[in-house]
């Protein structure tokens, strides 16, 4: 027989001696352990930037723990801001700078936080952060829509506590 042959028939032969004839219940199997998770368990995350408001300002940053980056997303303008992710020893940051000619600011949303930065937007996740702090400097402007609050001032400091 052609060698090539033999081994395109091999594994046919052998799945036929393993069927079980017709009429007959075939043997139980055992079952599989279930997989081993590749995630660790989701942390806790704050409620406190649930409700709907606006923060503009010059500058933003926003620290955060493990989690962090599924709770924010930062529009991509290429026209107008540069943006740089970086792994660092203190956790991922991703940098967005507004470029010299931009005329859009840097948008983002935390939760129901909505974010406009004119000049620079910095996200952290850090490994050693328990809170969600969100600091924005500059002309501040910052409106509580639930609550229907609005204030001005050069500096904004929101934490977010994490139930622990």
């Amino acid at each position: 027989m052609n060698r090539r042959l033999a081994a395109l028939l091999a594994p046919l032969l052998l799945a036929a001696c393993t069927t079980t004839p017709a009429g007959e219940e075939p043997a139980p199997r055992a079952e599989a352990a279930p997989a081993a998770p590749t995630e660790a368990p989701r942390a806790s995350w704050t409620e406190d930037f649930r409700r709907e408001a606006v923060l503009v300002a010059d500058e933003i940053r926003i620290v955060g723990p493990r989690g962090l980056l599924e709770h924010v997303v930062v529009q991509q303008d290429a026209t107008n801001h540069s943006h740089d992710v970086e792994a660092t020893p203190e956790g991922l940051v991703l940098d967005s700078v507004a470029t010299t000619n931009a005329i859009q600011p840097i948008r983002a949303q935390l939760d129901g936080l909505s974010l406009a930065a004119t000049r620079g937007l910095r996200v952290l996740e850090s490994v050693n952060a328990v809170d969600v702090v969100v600091e924005a400097n500059g002309e501040v402007y910052y409106r509580d829509i639930e609550a229907g609050k609005e204030s001005r001032s050069p500096r904004v400091r929101l934490v977010g506590r994490t139930p622990r």
